[in-house]
């Protein structure tokens, strides 16, 4: 009876924490239009900064502890009470990391050092997702506890000024050397590929050194089915934070959209997230968490990963390439047209598409709604972090200068009702580029809703498809 009951609880944390996931990503086949209006955000706010966002601290704490409830407690705000139910749920949470631990290898496998069938790679690819659905979902197996003693939002290490100069600060002393891309490119490794519907599916990966530190790069790439090897324009997505598509299962990843008005999809995994999860850490929250060096070290790496695909799909699809970005993503991107001034020819964007944007990245940190519910700004003031100290780095996490490409081929959706990136900001930058009126969509929502609206709203993305053919042509 008590297991029953333990496994009714388990089920229901999962349903919740999953549901709060899917208010922050592109879940379109969740949420009709009549929701995408401004109240939906006022609703989605709180739901992310004192439920889901809190529930993936003491998720990743417990990640972890492997299994220790003192070293658990170390990490979270827990006086030693209740430590028989910790101990139950970082046990359940170690069996979903294996299990996932488990899945993912035989998924490289199957991917990476194949060859194999279709149905085989299909299969793992299902059991891959199911096993990360799982993982991630354990989140809400925590419930119980946060409802009893509420865990925070975000575990702050802010890095001092000391640290980010010696991180950062030669980054400064040239444009050119702000985003300098590797001497030698990297080799860019394909998966082995297989068909869902009217989609191919592959992955990329490749490893990216900077300033002494290395990374693994991870993408998912898709094509038309009906036009598998043939050239055609292709997009480079950039997600928001705290978006995992690679690790959820039945949110919808940019394909979907892109694949039947015959564009090619490059969807990647942003530094922090998914695969590249810093240990003890939920993903994306190192950007909240350090200060100006998590941004920093963001941006730095996903604008010249960005550049290197953007590249590789060109050589690869022989197209015109877009760059498309939501929130954290569009930041992201518009850098990289602004940095791309500094690359060869073919890293450079022919196409830009913003979603929820702003040229004022730093009012972001100190103003945006999600940043105050966090207490972002008083831990930045705590660090000695005051606007004043951050305008040196403003030229590495701000578009800096003019895009490389025609306002003609910049594309923005912004919702009037953004209180976290800012309206204001992403009119800002529309006026600065001078972006033509008919690239523009303005709608009648938030933050959240606006990046949920393009599941809905078809006139953003065939006017991409619209610009992005007549780029090819040109």
């Amino acid at each position: 009876m008590a297991r029953g009951a333990a496994k009714k609880r388990t089920a229901a944390g999962d349903r919740s924490a999953r549901a709060a996931a899917m208010a922050i990503g592109p879940v379109g086949a969740v949420l009709g239009s009549l929701f995408l209006r401004p109240y939906a955000d006022a609703l989605a706010l709180p739901a992310i900064a004192r439920g889901y966002l809190p529930l993936s601290r003491a998720w990743a704490a417990g990640l972890e502890a492997e299994g220790s409830v003192d070293r658990f407690m170390a990490a979270t705000p827990w006086d030693g009470k209740t430590t028989g139910r910790i101990e139950r749920v970082l046990a359940g949470l170690d069996q979903r990391k294996a299990a996932h631990a488990q899945a993912n290898e035989a998924w490289l496998a199957s991917f990476f050092n194949g060859p194999c069938e279709e149905e085989h790679l299909a299969a793992a690819e299902s059991r891959r997702i199911a096993a990360a659905d799982r993982l991630m979902a354990a989140r809400g197996a925590f419930l119980p506890l946060h409802l009893r003693r509420r865990f925070p939002g975000v575990r702050f290490a802010i890095a001092d000024a000391q640290e980010v100069e010696r991180r950062h600060g030669l980054r400064l002393e040239s444009d050119q050397a702000a985003f300098a891309p590797p001497a030698v490119a990297p080799d860019i490794e394909r998966s082995a590929s297989f068909r869902q519907g009217v989609r191919s599916i592959s992955w990329l990966r490749f490893p990216l050194t900077l300033a002494g530190a290395t990374d693994w790069v991870w993408a998912r790439a898709v094509e038309p089915s009906d036009s598998i090897g043939a050239p055609g324009p292709t997009v480079v997505f950039a997600h928001g934070i705290a978006l995992e598509s690679e690790m959820w299962r039945g949110q919808a990843d940019p394909s979907i959209f892109l694949a039947p008005r015959g564009m090619r999809s490059i969807a990647v995994e942003g530094p922090f997230h998914s695969r590249r999860r810093l240990a003890g850490t939920y993903g994306g929250e190192p950007v909240l968490s350090q200060g100006p060096l998590g941004l920093l070290d963001y941006f730095h790496r996903h604008v010249i990963e960005i550049g290197l695909l953007t590249a590789w799909a060109r050589k690869t699809y022989g197209g015109p390439v877009a760059v498309a970005g939501v929130s954290l993503g569009a930041l992201t991107a518009q850098l990289v047209a602004t940095e791309a001034r500094h690359w060869p020819a073919p890293m450079r964007p022919d196409v830009l598409m913003l979603v929820t944007t702003s040229d004022a990245v730093e009012r972001v940190a100190f103003e945006s709604s999600l940043s105050a519910s966090l207490g972002v700004p008083e831990a930045l003031a705590q660090a000695g972090w005051h606007r004043d100290s951050v305008a040196r780095w403003l030229p590495l996490i701000e578009p800096n200068g003019e895009p490389v490409l025609p306002a003609d081929r910049i594309l923005m959706v912004l919702g009037s009702h953004d209180d976290l990136t800012h309206f204001t900001g992403g009119l800002s930058l529309v006026d600065r580029w001078k972006v033509p009126p008919e690239n523009l969509f303005v709608r009648r929502r938030g933050h959240f809703t606006a990046g949920l609206g393009i599941a809905f709203d078809r006139k953003p993305l065939d006017r991409l498809a619209s610009v992005l053919t007549a780029a090819g042509k040109q």
